[in-house]
């Protein structure tokens, strides 16, 4: 990217660090003067603009920036810039006129000290191509290369599909095998209980190319556990490495395992522990499964594996069970999981800089569904936030 930080943290200075070292346009990075959607031939050329970077390696359109063959030279600013509309108009349009749909696409405006704004569209490289615009059905697939975009040549566009589909595949066989190893407990160590939550942090990287981590920096910062800061004691293992809490009786209730190719994945039998025999997923496993991708996030970036990044949620041997319940708390239409496993669809996360708790809750409220319950009760009418005490 041209400026290498999450799009909500680039402010004036980091636009003015274009121009001054400077950032030439490319396959990651185009400026423009002004915001042009208005006639069919803008239009189609910002469409253009956008899927080549999706099919490239993503990058940023940076609106309000002054160029000149291709080098910056002003901070111009946009006039009569309706911030809201526009970035609203923006991510409709290419909902709209891309397909697949671009997920992950964002904007920020940035308020100059002029006065004027800038806007910043950041399009994020995504597994799920090759995309194709499809406005005026002219479908044409696009690509960056070092001077601007072109189309994408037969054979290119062939190879995206393959490596899309691959990629996709290979994730997907990677999680059910490791399921498949867990239910089956082969693993190195012996599991406790019946019943797991399992989280994989799954990066498109370990699955695109042949990838992998330097496992050995872990010895200097093991990954945490999911609902506390304790560090277990690193031990390596032909996967990769793996972290545990010391136990009584030779079983242990959780685990970090870091594997060679970037993948992480934590299992918790703890939090699914029936209490006083009854079966019940407890109120605070929301909290719990936000907790822990927030560290293993932590884990991912301090390898230094980048977006997009997938995450997965498994909830293992949960037949019969119920969302937990109180006198304060009883559910209209609540029944037990019919299901013995859960596996809730990967969420692609294109920033390691996320609202972990906004990112994740259709995908809690997937489990409360399971249990017949409508929607998470850890979050209020407004989709905030906001734990059942």
């Amino acid at each position: 990217m041209g400026i290498p930080k999450p799009v909500s943290e680039i402010c004036e200075a980091d636009l003015q660090a274009l121009i001054n070292e400077p950032v030439m346009e490319g396959q990651t990075t185009e400026y423009k003067r002004d915001i042009n959607l208005e006639s069919d031939k803008a239009k189609g050329e910002f469409f253009a603009d956008v899927c080549s970077f999706a099919n490239g390696s993503g990058g940023d359109i940076i609106f309000g920036m002054e160029a000149v063959e291709g080098r910056p030279t002003k901070l111009c600013g946009l006039m009569a810039f309706k911030p809201d509309s526009e970035v609203l108009r923006i991510r409709d349009l290419c909902q709209r006129h891309i397909d697949p749909p671009i997920y992950g696409l964002d904007a920020k405006p940035i308020k100059l000290a002029s006065g004027s704004s800038i806007l910043v569209v950041r399009i994020p490289k995504t597994w799920a191509g090759p995309h194709i615009v499809t406005y005026l059905h002219e479908f044409h697939f696009y690509i960056r290369h070092l001077s601007g975009k072109r189309l994408m040549l037969p054979a290119e566009i062939r190879q995206a599909f393959t490596l899309a589909g691959s990629a996709a595949a290979l994730m997907e066989r990677f999680r059910l095998e490791r399921i498949g190893n867990i239910l089956a407990r082969a693993l190195p160590v012996e599991l406790s209980g019946a019943a797991h939550l399992v989280l994989h942090i799954l990066p498109l990287v370990s699955f695109a190319q042949h990838f992998e981590v330097d496992i050995h920096g872990l010895r200097a910062d093991p990954p945490r556990f999911m609902d506390t800061s304790y560090r277990g004691d690193l031990r390596f293992n032909y996967d990769g490495a793996m972290t545990y809490p010391e136990s009584i009786g030779g079983t242990v209730e959780r685990y970090v395992q870091v594997f060679r190719n970037g993948c992480i994945e934590e299992v918790n039998s703890a939090v699914l522990e029936p209490t006083n025999g009854k079966k019940c997923i407890p109120f605070c496993c929301d909290g719990t499964i936000a907790i822990g991708f927030r560290q293993l996030l932590g884990t991912a970036q301090y390898l230094g594996l980048t977006p997009p990044i997938f995450l997965a949620i498994s909830l293992l041997g949960i037949k019969e069970y119920e969302m937990q319940r109180t006198p304060r708390h009883s559910y209209y239409g609540a029944r037990p999981i019919e299901r013995e496993q859960l596996l809730i669809p990967p969420i692609q996360i294109d920033s390691l800089e996320i609202d972990m708790y906004r990112v994740l809750r259709l995908a809690l409220d997937r489990i409360w569904q399971a249990a017949g319950i409508e929607h998470s009760w850890n979050y209020d009418e407004a989709n905030e936030w906001k734990p059942i005490q």
